[in-house]
């Protein structure tokens, strides 16, 4: 248990009966981590598999920040207008919990949000003596506050904010999200690409998907053993994974296949990411309700989505050059299809991509692998590009290449990717992805 628990514990207890606030003077029950789930497994796993379920449950979820943030949540208290200077941006931006994984379902999930702070003086014998009053932060008070200020010093600095406050920017995602979409209706890439964003313990990485996993469910877990473990055993990130994605399936959200993990190598599965560490396929906020699917006699289906051919056409169209020069700042400015192409590679390594600058060029827009595609006698017969109406980041889409080989029985490989640009067209429609899976197979 950390030497903070026991403190945080007091402010909590000190804001919750604090005269102002509106429960104050009630008995309540208090939830902390530290102390209440289990250590034992499979109880521990099903628990940190439900902490959706704790946290949409709890009537306040309440923040404890700790250091010099106390002096700024005081600040906060006494001065609604108040805004961050860049100190204090900067200040924000290291704290351990705006840069957690964990702090993503904590959120999402709240009905309501207070932040409350003990400072580096405080007395961890009697706990919380540092507290400036006892009265918490509203949290829509100090994520308007955190977003506001980063609002003003970009405007004033034309300063890229992903950049030089990457979780303060991730943080302000969730801000917007925060109670709009329910758990059911928030999508696997949108919380993949957020926490990608964050920090994790480099001895708890299995606490990436637990919060993962809370963020898109408020059901609670069924105790489980582990797939590859016995009951007593710490599950494996592949179990984990796995728990991931057939939640996801189980909603009929497939958005998680916009990862730019290897994919799986087993027949009808080779569409999915291989159950293991899922990073999304850029770490940058999306918009949209996932991507649906659906199994039937002829195979595996995407609903919803448009479908380009790669190598129908290698000039850009004006629809995609627009998108992408207005994505660029370059709006008006002569370019050729190849500055594009250059100019938009760079752009999505400045922030995050970690694919291939080798681009396949369509009408609509560029799309750029994760793995390089080449077209050679090998992919000769068909590779297109499936992008989904559903999901769009401001430049254009997440997307996935299906590519049929020449030969062989089981036909296909696919690639995932960014796809810059516009939209075909035509109606988006249901795609066969995969004729190789006639049945739903995920854990």
């Amino acid at each position: 248990m950390s030497d903070r628990t026991i403190p945080a514990l007091t402010a909590a207890m000190r804001h919750h009966f604090h005269p102002e606030t509106q429960d104050g003077g009630h008995s309540a029950g208090f939830w902390i981590d530290a102390l209440c789930i289990p250590d034992t497994q499979p109880s521990r796993r099903a628990t940190l598999e439900s902490m959706g379920f704790v946290y949409s449950r709890a009537s306040v979820v309440t923040v404890s920040l700790s250091g010099p943030l106390a002096t700024i949540l005081h600040h906060m208290t006494s001065n609604t207008n108040y805004t961050l200077s860049e100190d204090e941006l900067q200040i924000a931006e290291r704290d351990e919990w705006v840069t957690s994984v964990w702090t993503y379902q904590e959120i999402v999930n709240s009905q309501t949000l207070f932040f409350i702070a003990i400072s580096d003086e405080d007395d961890h014998a009697n706990g919380a003596t540092g507290v400036f009053l006892g009265l918490g932060v509203p949290g829509s008070r100090f994520l308007n506050c955190v977003g506001h200020s980063l609002s003003l010093y970009k405007r004033h600095h034309n300063f890229d904010v992903q950049k030089g406050f990457p979780r303060l920017d991730a943080l302000e995602d969730v801000t917007v999200n925060w109670l709009t979409a329910d758990a059911f209706a928030r999508s696997a890439l949108k919380v993949m690409s957020n926490l990608d964003r964050r920090v994790c313990a480099s001895n708890r990485p299995e606490n990436r998907f637990y919060s993962m996993i809370g963020a898109i469910t408020q059901s609670p877990k069924d105790r489980v053993f582990p797939a590859s473990s016995g009951p007593s055993s710490k599950p494996m990130i592949p179990d984990i994974a796995e728990s991931f994605m057939g939640i996801c399936e189980a909603k009929g959200d497939y958005s998680f296949i916009f990862s730019s993990a290897e994919r799986d190598n087993a027949v009808g599965r080779r569409w999915r990411p291989k159950a293991g560490f899922i990073p999304a396929i850029l770490p940058w906020d999306c918009h949209g309700d996932g991507l649906r699917g659906h199994y039937d006699k002829h195979g595996f289906w995407l609903d919803n989505v448009y479908r380009i051919d790669a190598f129908a056409s290698t000039t850009l169209g004006d629809a995609g050059r627009q998108i992408v020069l207005g994505w660029l700042r370059l709006s008006g400015s002569p370019a050729s299809d190849a500055d594009i192409t250059n100019k938009s590679a760079g752009r999505l390594k400045q922030i995050g991509f970690t694919g291939s600058s080798k681009s396949i060029t369509t009408p609509h827009g560029i799309f750029f692998p994760q793995n390089t595609i080449q077209r050679n006698a090998n992919t000769r017969s068909e590779c297109i590009i499936i992008i989904p109406a559903t999901l769009q980041r401001v430049f254009g889409y997440p997307a996935l290449a299906r590519i049929k080989t020449s030969g062989g029985s089981e036909g296909f490989s696919f690639v995932a990717g960014v796809f810059v640009g516009s939209a075909p067209n035509a109606a988006a429609s249901s795609v066969l992805i995969d004729p190789t899976a006639h049945s739903h197979t995920s854990a």
